[in-house]
C-alpha cells in the first residue's frame, strides 16, 4: 500500500507541476484543487501510518519487558503482530485460558499470541495469566 501511496503522490505531483505549467483555464484551477486535496491526504495517511507503527513499537516494547519480568520464553520477534510464547502443552494451556477469556492459537510447544490487538496497558496482566 505504501508503495501504491508513493507511486500516487510522485503521479500527482506531476500531474500538479502539469496543470502549474498549463496556465489558469477554470478547469485546470478545478484540477490543481484536486491535486492539492490528493497530497494533503497522502500527507494525513502518513502521519497516522507513524502514529499506527509508534502503537505497534510500544506494544513491542511492552510485551518484551513482560515476557522478561515473568520468565515466559518465546521464539524470536519482531514489532510486527504476533509472538510465539514457548510452552508445554499448549492445546490444554489454550483451553484453560480460553476459560478465563484469553483466546490464543496452539501450536505444538508454542502459544500464537497477537499483541498488536491488545491495548499497551493490559499486555502485563495477559502475560501474568499465561504464565
Amino acid at each position: 500500500m505504501l508503495a501504491a501511496m508513493v507511486t500516487s503522490r510522485a503521479y500527482t505531483l506531476e500531474m500538479l507541476g502539469a496543470t502549474h505549467k498549463k496556465g489558469g483555464t477554470k478547469e485546470h484551477a478545478k484540477n490543481r484543487s484536486k491535486v492539492l486535496d490528493q497530497v494533503r491526504e497522502v500527507g494525513e495517511l502518513s502521519a497516522e501510518q507513524t502514529m499506527l507503527r509508534d502503537i505497534l513499537r510500544r506494544r513491542y516494547q511492552v510485551l518484551k519487558a513482560a515476557l522478561n519480568h515473568h520468565r515466559l520464553p518465546s521464539w524470536p520477534f519482531n514489532s510486527a503482530f504476533f509472538a510465539l510464547l514457548k510452552v508445554e502443552n499448549s492445546d490444554a494451556l489454550r483451553r484453560g485460558l480460553l476459560q478465563d477469556g484469553v483466546g490464543l492459537v496452539a501450536f505444538p510447544g508454542a502459544l500464537r499470541l497477537s499483541y498488536s490487538t491488545i491495548p499497551e496497558g493490559e499486555i502485563d496482566r495477559l502475560v501474568a495469566t499465561i504464565a
